[in-house]
C-alpha cells in the first residue's frame, strides 16, 4: 500500500494522485485479503472448470478497475475528478452516436487503429504456433520488413497525434 501511495504522489502533487496511487493499493490489499474467499466462491460456482472464461473474466474486472482509478489520474484535481465519477452513470444512450462520430469524423485513423487491433490479435492468436526466433533468424527479409513496419507505423500514428496536445508527463 505504502508503494503505491508514494508512486501515486510521485506522478504529482495533488491529492488526486495520490488517491489513485492509494486506489491501487487497495485493490492489491482487498484482492489478497478476500483471496481464499474468491477461490472457495470460483470453486463453487465452478469457474475453474472454464479456464479460459475465468481468465478473462479476471482480465475484465482488473481492466475495469484500472481504468477507473485512470479517472482520478487525468482529472486536474480531486473535484473534477468527483464530478466525473459521478457522471459515470449518465449519458449511456449518446453512446452509438459517439461512435458514430468517431467513425465518421476521421475514417483513415479509425481505420488504422483497427488495423492495429487486428494485427494484435492476430499476434495474440498465433503466439505459440510457431517460433518467431526461428523465423526472424532463418529469414531476415521477415526481420527487415517487420522492422520497416513499425518504424512506418512510428511516423503514420506520429503524424496522427494532435500537435495542440501535450504529452502527459510534460505537466508535471
Amino acid at each position: 500500500m505504502i508503494t503505491f501511495v508514494i508512486s501515486g504522489f510521485w506522478h504529482g502533487a495533488n491529492w488526486n494522485f495520490v488517491a489513485w496511487g492509494a486506489l491501487h493499493g487497495a485493490y492489491i490489499v482487498i484482492s489478497l485479503l478476500l483471496q481464499k474467499r474468491w477461490n472457495t466462491f470460483a470453486r463453487a460456482v465452478k469457474l475453474n472448470e472454464r479456464p479460459k472464461f475465468y481468465q478473462g473474466l479476471k482480465i475484465g474486472v482488473t481492466f475495469l478497475l484500472v481504468c477507473f482509478a485512470y479517472i482520478l489520474f487525468r482529472a486536474n484535481d480531486m473535484g473534477d475528478a468527483m464530478l466525473m465519477i459521478g457522471q459515470l452513470g449518465s449519458g449511456w444512450g449518446e453512446i452509438v452516436d459517439g461512435v458514430k462520430g468517431v467513425i465518421d469524423g476521421n475514417l483513415a485513423q479509425f481505420a488504422l487503429a483497427m488495423l492495429g487491433v487486428i494485427v494484435l490479435m492476430g499476434a495474440d492468436l498465433l503466439h505459440g504456433r510457431f517460433k518467431g526466433e526461428a523465423l526472424f533468424s532463418k529469414r531476415p527479409a521477415i526481420s527487415w520488413a517487420t522492422c520497416y513496419a513499425v518504424i512506418v507505423s512510428i511516423i503514420l500514428l506520429g503524424a496522427f497525434y494532435d500537435a495542440q496536445q501535450q504529452f502527459i508527463y510534460f505537466r508535471f
